[in-house]
């Protein structure tokens, strides 16, 4: 036996050492446990041939550096990690990456071609894609629906406007404002859409319109649409329902025979729910229109065999149509008309990141990307030769954001065993859009190690110059890393501390962790640090009725309160008295206490609140690892002046005239009370100047000699309002049922509700200049004065009508 033929059973080449450790006869990275190795490429081509957004990720093993040139630029790559290069135009890619170690022939080569659909700037659909910014070779008019059948109306004089028809210039994170599954997630979308219709509800159709001569490039005519509709509650016959259709026709058949169509009422089963929307009503024709659901199709394909139309010219008309009733709108999106069919694809990533699972550890799946409007999951086990083993495949799904919450647990949840480690766990998606389905898959290595790393918020009172991290990591050989890392002492302690004194917004900020165990696994977490003293508000608030009002104090903290927190007294200004407020069980919370007490409505108050707090919990941080002085004490103390003063306490009183005469010369020809308050200085201007006479409500009732009722009504505000009323609200014509009644005297009955002070009262009527200052505006008819004695009160005199 030679020395060629020992081999030492489970030792293993070290990458990156310079020696033999097996001892095969190879170092480092030309042995082939440590030889680079290029696992997966996704790429996502630029969307336009002058467009910089294209998108290749790599995944590799035993790999030092990356290129994407040749060589010419590297980058490191971070084992565990897909390294994704963004912002690339249309090229052919070099990629290279290199391994670990001192032999420099240790590398693996791949060519990468990225390329774009035509940007439609040329050839016959010219501008198809909007990518000229503007609407060249587009024709576009509204229109109006009928409610009965639903028809549109169209009015050719309204071309393309900015509110109906809209150039978007779509940035990478474009997203529709209500329906967030329509975005600019992966698709091709250039640097320009259109947006035809909007959010308004009068009924209101759209139209846009392109034209084009079918040749050998475009015969297989492919275009992208979006679509949202405002769908009604209430049921709506189908011809009326907001919808969005497409017809392709020859030139001149506008009206058919139709090539292809396709129509979507708010109701189709092929739209999807994209959120509750609640608009502003429209007073004039929506009642109750609110938090009703929006029904979208996130970005879709369309393809139409043209090839039996070649040398024939063909046109496509786009139509958005509002709701025939009004109060219900739809738009739509349209992009890349003439797209290549291959661009069709549904287009996106999936990426295992982390590429290892620690076995007490859970992971989430998410696809991002668009073009697709069904998918299936795919899980499956790998043994440790590369079989796949345990396939499970979830139903094909509804939907436009493919998300696994728990890898394991759903697993589970198809049917299948536990994950038993050490394990490879393949993820497929099939994605399935109009046009055309896609795969995309990842590994997953599932290893056996657990570790419990588990950190706590922070809750930090009293602003100490440092603070330590608390928590659970029990991994002695993990490489932690915390950022913002300028906030510590050592950001890659397993505790560090957290530098308060250096800076200022240093306890309120949310820091990130991440732990990467020896064989790969990644563990990350978010540590919310709070800085927060007690902190206690008071506020007060008056609730009026008829007759009373209620003056309630609220005292929020963010502590937990006893319900003897405060004492809360009230003063009645008029008199003198003190009242203390009662607290009300009912409405109070730990963190809130309500006080309430309720008076007559006619007094003025002031308000005072004392009270001592202790406090050793503060609200919303259960959980919170607690770091400083978080218990203590305080008083509470505030006042308030003249916190209420109700209007209806001022003194009233009415005057009437004796005579009217309504002969419909334009004077005196209508019979009425005037009520007045305190404050009010008379005039004899010809309008009546009314203000808060005392008067919430009263009546006005008129009889003949021989006691038949001849007027009679009632008027009345809301005292809370705090306007009283001035008396030319009732008035009476000198008619009964619409006939004139005879000359002579009648007898008049006032009947008042009121709020008021009855010392104020009988200062203004025992005041002579309140008497004296009451102009006779005609000697002809005398006017007569009236005061109250109580919040009700009926008065009664004659009046005399002459001719």
């Amino acid at each position: 036996m030679t020395l060629d033929e020992i081999f030492i059973n489970g030792y293993k080449e070290i990458c990156n050492d310079g020696i033999d450790n097996d001892c095969d006869g190879v170092i480092d990275c030309s042995d082939n446990d440590c030889k680079p190795k290029i696992i997966n490429i996704e790429k996502i081509n630029p969307s336009c041939p002058i467009c910089n957004n294209g998108k290749i990720c790599i995944q590799a093993d035993n790999t030092h550096r990356i290129s994407i040139d040749g060589g010419i630029s590297w980058y490191i790559y971070q084992p565990g990690v897909i390294k994704c290069f963004e912002g690339l135009g249309v090229n052919n890619y070099n990629i290279v990456i290199e391994g670990f170690g001192t032999q420099p022939t240790c590398s693996q080569n791949a060519s990468v071609i990225l390329t774009a659909p035509t940007d439609g700037n040329e050839g016959p659909c010219a501008n198809g894609g909007f990518e000229q910014g503007n609407f060249t070779n587009w024709t576009g008019m509204t229109g109006k629906r009928t409610v009965f059948p639903g028809n549109i109306i169209w009015n050719p004089s309204n071309g393309i406007n900015s509110n109906s028809h809209e150039i978007i210039n779509v940035s990478q994170n474009w997203q529709d404002p209500y329906v967030n599954f329509i975005n600019s997630n992966g698709i091709s979308l250039g640097n320009y859409i259109v947006k035809l219709g909007n959010t308004g509800i009068r009924r209101g159709a759209e139209k846009i319109t392109y034209c084009f001569t079918v040749d050998e490039s475009n015969k297989d005519f492919c275009f992208n649409y979006a679509i949202v509709l405002h769908n009604p509650n209430i049921g709506h016959p189908n011809n009326q329902l907001p919808y969005f259709d497409f017809k392709i026709y020859k030139k001149g058949n506008s009206n058919g025979p139709y090539i292809d169509q396709y129509n979507y009422v708010s109701n189709d089963p092929a739209l999807q729910p994209g959120g509750v929307i609640d608009l502003p009503t429209d007073p004039d024709t929506c009642i109750n229109v609110g938090n009703e659901v929006l029904m979208a199709k996130g970005w879709t394909c369309s393809c139409t065999d043209l090839t039996e139309f070649i040398g024939q010219e063909i046109c496509i008309d786009f139509i958005t149509a509002d709701c025939a009733q009004g109060c219900h709108f739809a738009y739509a999106y349209i992009d890349g008309l003439c797209s290549p069919p291959n661009g069709t694809n549904p287009i996106g990533e999936l990426t295992c990141i982390p590429n290892k699972l620690c076995n007490n550890q859970t992971i989430s799946m998410e696809f991002k990307g668009t073009l697709f409007n069904k998918y299936q999951w795919t899980i499956s086990k790998i043994d440790e030769n590369n079989t796949e083993y345990g396939k499970l495949y979830s139903g094909i799904i509804d939907g436009y954001v493919p998300k696994i919450e728990d890898l394991k647990a759903y697993y589970q949840q198809l049917g299948g065993s536990p994950f038993t480690c050490p394990l490879k766990i393949k993820i497929e998606i099939n994605l399935y859009g109009e046009c055309a389905h896609k795969s995309y898959s990842c590994i997953i290595d599932y290893i056996c190690e657990e570790y419990d790393i588990n950190y706590c918020d922070l809750l930090v009172c009293s602003n100490p110059p440092t603070v330590q991290i608390q928590g659970v990591n029990n991994c002695t050989n993990c490489i932690t890393s915390w950022t913002p890392s300028i906030y510590f002492d050592n950001s890659s302690e397993k505790f560090p501390f957290i530098e308060g004194y250096r800076k200022i917004d240093a306890y309120d900020k949310i820091y990130e962790v991440k732990v990467i165990t020896p064989s790969g696994c990644e563990y990350k977490d978010e540590i919310k640090v709070v800085s927060k003293e007690a902190t206690i508000d008071v506020h007060h608030n008056i609730f009026k009725d008829f007759t009373t009002i209620k003056v309630e104090v609220e005292i929020t903290s963010n502590f937990s309160m006893p319900n003897d927190i405060a004492t809360i007294n009230v003063t009645n200004k008029s008199t003198g008295l003190s009242y203390n407020l009662v607290f009300d069980a009912y409405k109070s919370t730990e963190f809130k206490k309500f006080y309430s007490y309720t008076f007559r409505r006619d007094i003025r108050l002031n308000l005072e609140v004392m009270g001592k707090f202790h406090y050793d919990k503060l609200s919303g941080f259960d959980g919170f690892c607690v770091v400083g002085n978080c218990i203590g004490d305080g008083t509470i103390y505030k006042k308030y002046d003249e916190i209420y003063e109700d209007n209806f306490n001022f003194g009233w009183f009415f005057i009437h005239p004796s005579v009217f005469r309504p002969n419909g010369d334009g004077s005196n020809n209508e019979y009425f009370v005037k009520f007045y308050r305190e404050k009010i200085k008379l005039n004899c201007s010809p309008t009546w100047d009314f203000l808060n006479s005392g008067v919430y409500s009263f009546r006005m009732s008129i009889y003949d000699r021989q006691g038949a009722r001849v007027y009679d009504n009632k008027f009345s505000v809301d005292p809370c309002d705090l306007f009283g009323v001035g008396g030319n609200e009732l008035k009476w014509d000198g008619t009964f049922n619409g006939q004139p009644v005879v000359v002579g005297v009648y007898t008049v009955i006032i009947e008042t509700w009121t709020i008021f002070s009855i010392n104020d009262c009988k200062k203004v009527c025992n005041n002579p200049c309140y008497w004296f200052d009451i102009p006779v505006c005609n000697p002809i008819f005398e006017q007569a004065i009236h005061c109250p004695s109580s919040d009700h009160d009926i008065f009664a005199f004659d009046i005399q009508l002459i001719q």
